[in-house]
């Protein structure tokens, strides 16, 4: 009753009454979204006579209708929260593909080159010059086994991985031609990582599982080579398109991205893949911090003439769960991958997990991650031609870690922490290893 007493006091132009019977009829019914509605677009046609009540009366509810979604946007803009009011406006397109208002206040909320920030420019560049320290660049187990005499011996393989100082430059340019109720963007990127130490091969002798040197029957030490860390020198090429479908509480996107490495200063070519990838995820609490979703890819792989043996599809799916914030983060996935090669011996399959947390403040961000993934092998091949099960569990830390200098630069920085732990039954031979890569850059962003 009150309700409709204001509306009759707004067409007789008596504003002061309509607000009073619609301030009174929100008390009485506090969760009435159509009785907040019109007190909020009163007080947005009224601002010298509303009150920041009147709003936070509406913000409070959930919108559901595309008009008051849209209402929701201009209350929105009108507070300064643009990024928000963007969002709702998106929504109420989407809810009505006709309403040529939420798609002009869509327009209008979306910044332009002039004043924007860099995320929202509809090109976006970034370059990162950084050091890398890895303490296992060619990824060798740390034991080995060693024939003597008669019988294989397991010895310790350590002496043969090489730690490698490099120098690498990243670049990439993403241009986004569609921004709105559809977002479309490509990228390009390129990358080079070159070692600075240990670039010649070593002759290392080889040492059992007790320190001490191996030797052959007729008493000689038994030596091996250890690589030159110039073999894991590396360069990349990326492209990638990127459709998305941003919804008040449903956000949705279609990746598709390829990616070529190669080694050896760019002289051969390592690996070829292409993927695609889905993903979906919805709100599940009124605030829309709550998200819970699922993705897959699938992928073809071609590596070079060396490594045919790995070359194959591949595929991922699993669940995932998400609190988001603007300055705090964290979430988890699960899933199942696995890689179907050429080669029995590289085929496999097993779970993965992640769990992570996030973290800003002003100009410094952080992100933690854990990270497992167990990759169960078809079969593994041992030196006699006899068949064995191998199954490894692969599980880490990983930070990454920004502060910002300046609004183009920051100081970047990056750790892994991957310990491999591997049981191949009925093999002498394993294939755990520890390594540790880290690396201290900085980024500019344009």
């Amino acid at each position: 009753m009150k309700q409709a007493e204001a509306l009759i006091a707004e067409q007789q132009n008596d504003v002061p009454q309509a607000f009073a019977l619609l301030r009174e009829a929100a008390k009485l019914s506090p969760d009435d979204i159509d009785i907040a509605f019109d007190l909020a677009n009163l007080a947005l046609e009224h601002p010298d006579q509303a009150q920041p009540a009147d709003f936070d009366a509406y913000l409070r509810l959930e919108a559901i209708t595309a008009d008051q979604r849209l209402l929701r946007a201009y209350v929105l803009a009108a507070r300064g929260r643009t990024d928000e009011a963007r969002v709702e406006a998106q929504s109420a397109a989407a809810a009505d593909p006709a309403n040529q208002e939420a798609h002009g206040l869509v327009q209008a909320l979306t910044p332009t080159d002039s004043g924007e920030a860099p995320g929202a420019r509809p090109i976006v560049g970034r370059v990162r010059l950084y050091g890398q320290y890895d303490t296992n660049v060619s990824v060798l187990p740390d034991r080995t086994t060693t024939s003597v005499g008669a019988g294989p011996t397991l010895s310790d393989a350590t002496n043969l991985q090489r730690a490698a100082v490099g120098i690498g430059v990243q670049g990439d340019v993403r241009w986004t031609p569609v921004r709105g109720v559809t977002e479309l963007s490509f990228l390009g990127g390129l990358s080079f990582l070159g070692n600075l130490s240990g670039r010649e091969s070593e002759t290392v002798p080889m040492r059992d599982l007790d320190g001490n040197p191996i030797r052959d029957g007729d008493g000689n030490a038994i030596t091996s080579e250890r690589a030159g860390s110039k073999t894991y020198d590396f360069g990349t090429i990326d492209l990638s398109a990127r459709l998305a479908f941003p919804r008040e509480r449903w956000n949705s996107a279609i990746e598709l991205y390829g990616s070529s490495v190669f080694i050896n200063d760019f002289s051969e070519r390592y690996l070829t893949e292409g993927t695609l990838l889905a993903s979906s995820n919805v709100a599940v609490n009124a605030p829309k911090s709550i998200r819970v979703g699922a993705y897959g890819l699938g992928g073809i792989r071609s590596f070079g003439a060396d490594f045919s043996a790995r070359d194959g599809t591949r595929a991922e799916g699993g669940l995932t769960l998400d609190y988001i914030t603007r300055n705090v983060g964290a979430g988890l996935r699960a899933g199942y991958q696995a890689e179907l090669a050429d080669g029995d011996q590289f085929t496999e399959n097993g779970p993965l997990a992640l769990l992570y947390a996030r973290g800003s403040t002003g100009r410094f961000d952080a992100l933690l991650a854990l990270v497992y993934q167990m990759r169960n092998y078809n079969r593994f091949e041992g030196a006699t031609g006899t068949s064995f099960d191998r199954t490894d569990n692969r599980f880490g830390p990983q930070l990454q870690v920004s502060y910002g200098v300046t609004e183009i630069l920051s100081v970047v920085g990056t750790y892994q922490y991957t310990r491999n732990a591997s049981k191949t039954e009925g093999y002498t031979s394993d294939f755990d290893y520890t390594r540790h890569l880290a690396t201290m850059g900085i980024e500019a962003r344009l």
